[in-house]
């Protein structure tokens, strides 16, 4: 999906309310969390470090865009800054960015929708051999496939725990401005609280004063 890929470059601040906290992100390295009243600051790139040569951010460099203005082909550079501030683990940084869900996915029961009054893009989605999750320990779609890429030693010999039922697939809803995954709903399987809504306030807006 084109519009997966298309995250960094279709907002610069996003103020937001997710997994039970209000949020407030400014690109590249800004972030402001409120639960319960209590804000924390969560600044810096995710992956912390740095390549060793001259970093760049998303927006520093230009993509290979389809005629809708989406992205069909992202740079290939390691020195790319990819991902936001983080909060809680690496499905957070995902949902922001979710370039994982642009390759190496089936994707069905294409359609229209909206969610908080905004328009969004939604789909079945379920993981391919190749799935490439931001973080394998957090996907955006946990199945065999991302499990496996976590657990295998290379060996080809992991195996999932004879118990566990994956869901078949998810149904995400993506916002069609910003690009931010605002609903996953796991079909099927015995895994508790995988579902989750992100409801978007506002895009672009200034927040300097939110971080004075």
């Amino acid at each position: 999906m084109a519009l997966a890929r298309s995250s960094p470059w279709r907002w610069r601040t996003l103020h937001f309310r997710s997994r039970g906290v209000e949020a407030w992100l400014v690109r590249p390295e800004r972030l402001l969390v409120r639960r319960d009243g209590v804000g924390e600051r969560h600044d810096g790139w995710p992956y912390g470090g740095s390549s060793g040569l001259q970093d760049k951010w998303p927006t520093d460099v230009e993509p290979v865009r389809r005629a809708d203005g989406l992205v069909e082909r992202r740079p290939e550079w390691a020195a790319i800054r990819w991902g936001d501030p983080m909060y809680t683990n690496y499905q957070w940084v995902a949902t922001l960015d979710p370039v994982e869900l642009s390759h190496h996915v089936d994707v069905s029961d294409v359609r229209v929708g909206e969610l908080f009054g905004r328009p969004t893009w939604e789909a079945r989605v379920a993981a391919l051999d190749g799935y490439d999750p931001t973080c394998s320990c957090c996907p955006l779609i946990a199945s065999e496939i991302a499990d496996r890429y976590e657990w295998d030693d290379g060996s080809g010999t992991w195996m999932p725990p004879g118990d566990r039922v994956y869901p078949a697939a998810y149904d995400v809803a993506l916002d069609v401005a910003t690009s931010v995954v605002v609903r996953s709903e796991a079909v099927g399987g015995d895994e508790a609280g995988l579902d989750f809504e992100v409801e978007i306030h506002e895009v672009d807006a200034d927040l300097d004063a939110v971080f004075a």
